[in-house]
């Protein structure tokens, strides 16, 4: 997904996230570690792809 969207100019916190999101969908890495690791906005991101244990927010 990163490949995609790097072609469509994307701003690094969306590469981030898209590079990101599978560690989260899985559950590997909790919210809090991947927010002190990359940021707010793109933990944001992530959530907005509907994913996440959501039900802890």
């Amino acid at each position: 997904m990163v490949e995609i969207l790097s072609t469509l100019s994307m701003d690094i916190d969306t590469l981030r996230a898209a590079l990101l999101f599978p560690l989260a969908d899985g559950e590997v890495v909790s919210e809090e570690v991947m927010q002190e690791s990359v940021g707010k906005s793109v933990v944001t991101l992530i959530h907005g792809c509907g994913t996440w244990p959501l039900s802890a927010s």
